[in-house]
Formats: C-alpha cells, structure tokens, sequence
C-alpha cells in the first residue's frame, strides 16, 4: 500500500466537503474538524486488514459526497432549494429527503449505497 493513499483521500474528503457546502462555512469547517479527528484518531493503526478497511470507508465517503449527496438552503424569500447536477439524478432513482438523523441511522446500519438523497437538516 502506498503511504501517499491515505494522504491522498484526506485531501480527496476536504475537496468534496468544500465542493458539497460551498459558502456553508460552518459546515466546511464542521466536516474538516471531523476528518481530521478521525485521520488522527486512525493513525497508529498498523494491522494491514483494519487500515484496508478504513481506506475503503474513506473511499466511499468521498464518492458518497461527490455523486450522492446534495446541500439544501433557503433563498432569500424562506424558501428551501437544492442545487442538483445532472449527474446525479438518474431517472430511474428516487430521490428521498433525509435529515442528518436518519443519514447518521442509515450508516451506523452498514447501509449499502443508497438511492440519490438530499440531506435536511432536523427540526
């Protein structure tokens, strides 16, 4: 394995965090705090398997950000609109609203990757 992978998808995580939350400063910053806590929490870890494991569920982060995820925000009038690329709507996909507790249940049950979602944020 090479030692660049690991810094390579640290890099890849903070990229697609800026491009997911644009001008959500708060989020930006939210979710760089986070990879880095977990890049430093892993970082001793040595056995070949559980690095393995832990490169992959970056991996799929990082996918999940780009293609499966979109932010909502309110315009200036108070209504709530998304931003979604072409390439991430595929007619045959439903598209769910999720708020962050569900995201959060949804993972913790080792969900395999989901349907296109929007992530709300709870009530």
């Amino acid at each position: 394995m090479s030692s660049l992978r690991p810094l390579t998808l640290y890099r890849q995580l903070l990229k697609s965090q800026l491009k997911l939350f644009g001008k959500d400063y708060e989020m930006v910053i939210k979710g760089y705090n986070h990879t880095r806590d977990e890049f430093e929490k892993n970082r001793s870890i040595t056995d070949p398997k559980e690095l393995q494991k832990l490169l992959e569920l970056a991996s799929y982060t990082v996918k999940t950000l780009e293609e499966g995820l979109v932010q909502g925000y309110k315009d200036e009038d108070g209504l709530g609109r998304v931003r979604i690329k072409s390439d991430q709507v595929n007619d045959q996909e439903p598209i769910e609203l999720l708020t962050m507790k569900e995201t959060r249940e949804f993972m913790e049950k080792g969900g395999k990757k989901p349907p296109a979602r929007i992530r709300c944020d709870d009530p």
